[in-house]
């Protein structure tokens, strides 16, 4: 008995095999194929993958896009403004200005402006009173309220076009930058009494028109070609500055000419060069005798800076073991102590920043006197006026007459020092020991009145005499008489108690 195949099935075109699953299992007969029938391939076997490896064999899926960055706000500024005649800043002259406070959008004053209408373009101010002026505004915004320093204002350009909407208003428009940026401006305006009240708006953008260019005011002249021709100078428009007189010469003057390093610096230096040299000033160190046993006597000291004076007394009780002076700035006369270390730091700075000159420069005196007299109803006071300074001998000697004639018996002592000619530290030598008594230190170059009277007039040569030996009434003792009594000294004072 036969069978037939039966017919193979037709299959569509269109239509795709199936995919076959990795995890299906194909079904296969056990038995061998029916006759003329094609042998089926076999199934494809699931692949096997060892789960520790991380490959996947579905495709990822696309990254996710950027979200959009989102929009900055834009500065926003406005200004209630008047526009009027009146002084420009600086100038001293009339002209246009414009002023007012600039707002933020929450209404926060953050500056006070001033503009003004450029006066190289308008030398004369414009008639305002149908419209205002179009054309360029430079100005400052001062946000330091009312201190006007360099460092509290802004430089500020406008350029600013005007155009009539109606009787009494207008509009305008323009742009403008600073340190911030570039910017444009718009706004209206309203006349009344005789000037313009503005509203304004500036918009902060990159994209704002850029000024021209800032009129040149005093721009130079070329020069004369046939001035470096040898033509002469006759022809050069540029005459030779006036020199100034020689070092030496008549009409010249030493304090400008023998300006030293240290004034040059404290002028051009800023603050710490304007310290360095008002530290660097000659002091004088005074050391009171000390009563008592092992008590010190008067010594006088020079050193070429305040910091050397101050470490030189360390230690020691102002006012009453020592003190210290300045040298005088208008010659001889009485020494002041120096400043104080706030007053020395607001000095340097107003010095550092140009608000006042450097202090003069001041030498200290060969000869110091230093004295004291006892006035027990006399007012206290900080410091003592105790302490004199004088360029010559004879100025020291007339001195030392003066108090021991007007303090009398009150005069405790009259101490009398030079320097040798220096800057450096140097230890004043005694000169004169003088008290109201009349008695001088002996071992001293001058120890007699006389020896002050002749010095006081002064003596060829300034050689220290000892007291001439004149007839009574006018001669001189070196030694009060053993009985106490009166002496007429021979310098106009009459008979002084011994």
């Amino acid at each position: 008995m036969e069978f037939e195949a039966p017919p193979p099935t037709a299959t569509p075109m269109d239509a795709s095999p199936s995919e076959t699953s990795p995890d299906s299992v194909a079904y296969t007969p056990s038995g061998p194929p029916p006759d003329g029938a094609a042998a089926a391939p076999p199934a494809a076997q699931p692949e096997l993958r060892d789960s520790s490896f991380s490959e996947v064999s579905e495709a990822e899926p696309p990254p996710a896009p950027a979200a959009a960055a989102p929009l900055l706000p834009v500065e926003r500024y406005f200004l209630s403004a008047r526009l009027e005649g009146g002084t420009i800043g600086g100038k001293h002259h009339q002209g246009i200005v414009l002023h007012g406070p600039w707002r933020n959008q929450i209404n926060v004053v953050g500056a006070l402006a001033r503009y003004n209408l450029d006066v190289t373009q308008n030398p004369i101010p414009p008639d305002i009173m149908q419209l205002p002026p179009s054309g360029q505004w430079p100005g400052r915004m001062n946000f330091g309220g009312t201190a006007q320093t360099k460092r509290t204002q802004m430089v500020d350009r406008m350029a600013l076009r005007f155009s009539k909407t109606g009787e009494g208003t207008c509009s305008f428009e323009g742009e403008g930058a600073n340190r911030v940026g570039k910017y444009i401006v718009t706004g209206t305006g309203t006349f009344s009494s005789g000037g313009w009240d503005l509203e304004c708006e500036r918009v902060y953008t990159p994209n704002a028109p850029s000024l021209p260019p800032a009129p040149q005011a005093n721009k130079k002249r070329p020069a004369n070609p046939l001035a470096f021709g040898g033509a002469g100078p006759a022809l050069s428009p540029r005459q030779p500055r006036a020199s100034a007189p020689k070092k030496g010469t008549w009409g010249s003057s030493p304090t400008a000419v023998e300006e030293s390093g240290a004034r040059k610096k404290a002028r051009k230096g800023g603050v710490s060069a304007a310290a360095q040299a008002l530290d660097a000033r000659p002091m004088l160190v005074v050391l009171y005798p000390q009563p008592g046993p092992g008590g010190n006597p008067l010594t006088a000291f020079k050193y070429p800076s305040l910091s050397a004076a101050k470490k030189r007394a360390k230690g020691l009780v102002e006012n009453v073991q020592y003190t210290i002076r300045v040298p005088p700035e208008g010659g001889d006369g009485v020494l002041f102590p120096p400043e104080a270390e706030d007053a020395l730091r607001y000095l340097a700075e107003a010095i550092g920043h140009k608000a006042i000159a450097p202090q003069p420069e001041t030498a200290m005196p060969a000869h110091i006197i230093t004295w004291d007299i006892d006035a027990p109803s006399a007012k206290r006071r900080p410091w003592a006026a105790n302490v004199a300074a004088f360029s010559t001998e004879q100025r020291a000697a007339a001195y030392m007459r003066h108090l021991y004639a007007t303090a009398g018996l009150r005069l405790k002592y009259a101490w009398w020092g030079r320097f040798d000619l220096g800057s450096g530290a140097q230890t004043a030598s005694p000169q004169c020991r003088l008290t109201g008594q009349g008695s001088f230190e002996v071992t001293f170059p001058v120890h007699t009145l006389g020896a002050l009277e002749v010095l006081a007039k002064g003596v060829a040569g300034g050689e220290m005499l000892e007291a001439p030996k004149l007839e009574a009434p006018d001669a001189v003792m070196d030694a009060p008489p053993a009985d106490g009594g009166t002496v007429d000294l021979g310098l106009g004072l009459g008979s002084l108690p011994l």
